[in-house]
């Protein structure tokens, strides 16, 4: 089975399905087509494209085709075609010869010479190819070669070769079960949704009896991988017929009959009416068909179906249909067939027996739902439905040639499911999947009442077999058919490597003259470049070269660092000498006292008075729309900082933000205790997900008194989220549900982790892992070792191990270092000036709006430059606008014409964030260490992959976004938490974001409102 588009498994045999092709040699197709030709004096050209060879012959006058035709198959009779091609070469089944006069455009004439048998090509006359017909005959029985030659005729015009093999028989195969191996190779990757309706159709025309499915790949000539793979099905249609009729299908079962009555020239048609199937039979011509002979024909066939749910038929003969009653016999017979006695269990209906829970039935059912089209489904095998049953809930799969569409799928089965109310089925999950594939490609659930879960964390994907028959590994990736193209000529390329060689020894020459470079011992290097001393003096001369350099690095750094001193004293005493004098204060007046007001909120109980000038209600003071248009957002609630302590502060861990947040926690734990849902991330969670939108629809949906709150922390990744999660937070103190909303980004292992490097080299980490944690708990706990980050700075008893002599080090470096420069030691100072500096540059509505306080590129700016104590420091991390539940609302909107005015449109190749993009590595590894550390304490954990927009989303960013919805489908069912995605929910609604990749106050009010609403959240852990 395969669980991506990539990944592939081998044969229960272990062998490879093809052979490795051997690279097909242009030289010597084309050597010998020159000999052949030669008394004809026109030039060669050949090419092959797919199972096609294409033979040009040009020359000053026309080439005579008989000439050509006659050469051709004189040498042909001579040798095998085949001996010139290399081991595991595709199979010539068409060779097309062209001529026309050298220079001109367009051919002159072609004349196409046939292969009677592709696996020994021995080319027949020059007349048109083989028999079609003995061909089709030939694929009927089963000949590889034959059904890939049927199957290169409608390929090869698109430059796909097509190979075909038998597999080996397995012993865990059923006795005479085959299945057929198709390989569709070509210089670019095939589209699968283009091809897989093509190719299943004309496999399913040739019916072939042989076979039980067919596995087709598709592969880019030379890689040994296949890009993509579909499972074909090849049960005949008759079989597909009888199975349907045998559930009580009218039209199949009248198909089924029309097939018998036809030698007889007798056309039937159907109708059932409650359990009475009536039959109308005409002769051709309009004459009654006769009665002994019709009846013998249909009852055997009829009952042979054993029709389920049809109790009896009426078989009917006149000149045209009669569809009335059996009461109207003026003009032909009657004939009454009994089916099913009235209490058998062949009576009872298909969907009877579906709503008592039998899952056959229910298949068949929603089978044919999906596949309306009869003659469709008998052409493509259609929508396949598989169907397992855990608990209350149904699991449907559904696969198909091409994925189904789920926004087809999910309605469809929706409305045929909750009516039929099956015993012990409160809820369905669907999924979706190319045939052939393991992993579905999207799901989706849905509940019909309230269901009690006794699991906290979700249940694995249901296993569907990629075949009923074939439950082994599918296949091993097939040989690779190495092509060939037409090479340029000869001469052009000798003289572009000339040019070439040249240019590259001028550029040798020209560095080893500025004495800066030295030749070095290479064989790559131009011989004439390297002396005869070289060898000897090479280390010498590489020793001065470095010490020359080292010389000239100081006494820049000591210049350097002597003018930036010399320009900070003088800006201090300048703004020193400017400063005013202080004012005279006034006496302090005692303050006054005011009453203790709720930080949230008021909501009324009463109205003012009677009249309905206020109206009682819980409604807030706010309303969620103020204005017309404007979008729904929750009440704003009170600012962080009427929270945040104003004593002696924890030690800093490199981030303004999140010691922010670790301060706004612990005042939350001393009011509200733990809270029930805790919303981890960078910032896209931090503005993503707002607790008073989530709380009020969870309070909507039955889940009242629910307490949210979100610790999400700018430039935060699945690393940060760990440490925080494990380490940080008090384990007496942890919520009932965590959710993990972020994305991509988050996720890449390729680029350098500033934010968790910042974080594990501050003072606050090293107080924390020294004992004294940073949120205190009721019960002494020690701080769990980090796994994932692998705590190597301490022992189990919280001891320094010698590890830490590297830092000591590096702080005794430090200090050396400050004594004798006039900068390292007024460092933070100076990058405060250089930002003031800069910030005098900007216009001053830049340096004030809100716009500047939320773009990316001070939003996300890196822990290290937010502690350093800058100017705009409380800006960039945007704590000034977090509210008391550790929320960033904003109501800027985005607009793309007005935000590419003012901020560059960076595009994903130069986005660092997506820099050397990669899955794995240690964010995956967090991931997974968070997921075994939540289960280990039975607490659900949801990672939702929140919205983008489509400005964002270019091809480089889709890619990888791509990539990222795959491993997270993965990882989720591996390691057994929740993955809800959200990526694509808001697309087109730039007003639901701030920036391009962050949302607002509006935007994380509809999120918190799906999240909410989904049935596949687990929110009744929260009661």
């Amino acid at each position: 089975m395969l669980n991506d588009e990539r990944q592939s498994q081998s044969l229960p045999g272990g062998d490879r399905p093809f052979p490795a092709a051997v690279p097909v040699t242009r030289t010597a197709l084309l050597h010998w087509f020159q000999q052949v030709l030669e008394p004809s004096q026109a030039q060669v050209k050949v090419r092959l494209r797919g199972n096609n060879l294409y033979v040009l012959c040009e020359s000053r006058v026309e080439p005579d085709p008989d000439t050509i035709a006659r050469l051709l198959t004189s040498a042909f009779a001579a040798r095998s075609l085949e001996t010139l091609l290399p081991p595991g070469a595709p199979d010539i089944h068409r060779l097309i010869c062209y001529g026309r006069i050298r220079g001109q455009s367009h051919p002159a004439w072609s004349r196409e010479l046939g292969v009677t048998n592709p696996s020994a090509p021995a080319l027949t006359a020059p007349t048109p190819a083989a028999d079609p017909t003995a061909l089709l005959e030939l694929a009927r029985q089963g000949d590889p070669s034959a059904i890939a030659q049927s199957l290169s005729q409608a390929l090869s015009a698109l430059g796909i070769g097509i190979r075909a093999k038998l597999d080996k028989p397995s012993t865990s195969q059923p006795a005479g079960l085959k299945r057929l191996l198709i390989l569709c190779e070509s210089g670019y990757t095939p589209d699968p949704s283009l091809l897989a309706a093509p190719i299943t159709q004309r496999l399913r025309e040739l019916e072939l009896t042989q076979f039980r499915d067919a596995v087709v790949f598709g592969q880019v000539s030379g890689e040994h991988q296949p890009e993509w793979m579909v499972r074909v099905d090849l049960t005949p249609p008759d079989e597909m017929l009888r199975e349907w009729a045998h559930w009580g299908d009218v039209q199949a079962i009248a198909r089924l009959l029309n097939r018998t009555l036809q030698p007889q020239a007798i056309t039937l048609t159907a109708l059932l009416k409650d359990v009475t199937l009536h039959l109308s039979c005409t002769q051709a011509g309009g004459t009654v068909p006769d009665q002994t002979s019709t009846i013998a024909s249909v009852v055997p066939t009829l009952q042979a179906l054993t029709p389920q749910g049809i109790q009896s038929a009426v078989l009917y003969g006149a000149p045209q249909f009669m569809p009335a009653t059996p009461a109207d016999t003026s003009a032909g017979w009657v004939h009454l067939i009994d089916l099913a006695a009235p209490q058998s269990e062949q009576a009872v209906t298909t969907l009877d027996r579906a709503k008592q829970g039998d899952l056959r039935s229910l298949t068949f059912l929603l089978t044919r739902l999906l596949n309306p089209d009869l003659d469709g489904t008998l052409a493509t095998g259609g929508t396949r439905v598989q169907i397992r049953q855990k608990g209350d809930l149904l699991h449907i799969l559904t696969e198909a040639p091409n994925c189904p569409r789920q926004d087809t799928v999910v309605p469809a089965i929706g409305r045929c499911l909750k009516p039929l109310q099956i015993a012990g089925v409160v809820g369905v999950r669907l999924y979706g999947r190319r045939s052939g594939q393991k992993q579905p490609l999207w799901h989706y659930g849905m509940d019909f009442g309230s269901r009690q879960q006794s699991r906290l964390v979700p249940e694995a994907t249901p296993e569907f077999a990629a075949s009923d028959a074939h439950v082994e590994e599918l296949l091993s990736p097939p040989g690779a058919i190495v092509r060939w193209s037409e090479l340029p000529d000869e001469g052009l390329t000798a003289s572009i490597k000339r040019l070439y060689a040249q240019t590259i020894e001028g550029v040798q020459r020209s560095l080893i003259r500025t004495q800066l470079f030295i030749p070095i011992e290479n064989p790559a290097l131009t011989s004439s470049l390297v002396p005869v001393t070289a060898a000897a003096q090479g280390k010498r001369q590489r020793l001065q070269v470095a010490l020359l350099w080292t010389a000239i690095g100081a006494l820049l750094v000591f210049q350097a660092d002597w003018l930036l001193g010399y320009w900070l004293r003088q800006t201090t005493e300048q703004a020193k000498l400017a400063q005013p004098l202080p004012p005279v204060l006034p006496s302090p007046t005692p303050p006054a006292t005011l009453p203790d007001l709720g930080l949230k909120p008021a909501r009324p109980t009463t109205g003012f008075n009677a009249q309905p000038f206020t109206q009682p209600g819980d409604q807030p003071l706010v309303p969620e729309a103020t204005a017309p248009g404007e979008l729904p957002a929750s009440p704003l609630l009170a600012k962080a900082s009427t929270l945040l302590p104003q004593g002696e502060a924890y030690p800093s861990f490199n981030s303004r933000q999140l010691d922010a947040q670790v301060a706004l926690y612990r005042q939350y734990l001393e009011i509200h205790g733990a809270p029930d849902v805790l919303v981890v991330g960078s910032s896209r969670a931090l503005r993503g997900i707002d607790p008073a939108a989530l709380e009020t629809a969870l309070a909507q949906q039955g889940y009242a008194d629910v307490k949210v709150f979100n610790f999400g922390i700018n430039g935060a990744t699945a690393q940060v989220v760990d440490l925080v999660l494990r380490q940080m937070l008090p384990q007496d103190q942890l919520p009932k549900l965590i959710l993990f909303a972020d994305g991509a980004r988050a996720f890449n292992s390729g680029r350098q982790d500033i934010t968790h490097n910042g974080v594990i080299a501050s003072a606050g980490y090293k107080a924390m892992v020294a004992g004294n944690p940073p949120i205190p708990t009721n019960v002494a706990t020690k701080v769990p070792e980090a796994r994932s980050q692998g705590n190597r700075n301490t022992s189990e008893n919280g001891t320094a191990l010698p590890t830490n002599i590297y830092q000591q080090w590096n702080e005794a470096l430090n200090e050396r270092v400050a004594g004798w420069s006039n900068l390292y030691a007024q460092r933070d100072r100076f990058k405060t000036q250089l930002r003031e500096q800069f910030t005098a540059l900007l216009p001053q509505e830049l340096t004030t709006s809100e716009i500047l306080a939320t773009s990316d590129s001070l939003i996300d700016s890196s822990p290290v430059a937010s502690a350093a104590g800058t100017g705009t420091g409380a800006i960039a991390d945007g704590q000034n606008w977090v509210d008391i539940d550790g929320f960033l609302p904003l109501s800027v909107q985005f607009n793309p014409i007005t935000y590419y005015q003012k901020y560059a449109r960076v595009a994903g190749d130069y986005d660092s964030d997506y820099d050397a993009f990669t899955l794995q590595g240690g964010q995956t590894d967090a991931m997974i260490e968070i997921a075994a550390y939540t289960q280990e304490r039975n607490i659900p954990l949801v990672f939702v992959n929140l919205p983008l927009t489509q400005e964002y989303l270019d091809p480089i960013r889709k890619r990888h976004e791509d990539e990222f919805q795959k491993h997270m489908l993965q990882l989720a069912t591996q390691h057994g938490f929740f993955y809800r995605n959200l990526g694509n929910a808001f697309l087109t609604k730039p007003r639901y974001f701030s920036d391009p990749s962050h949302l607002n106050r509006y935007g994380a009010y509809a999120v918190s409102q799906r999240l909410a609403q989904d049935v596949m959240m687990p929110w009744q852990v929260t009661r």
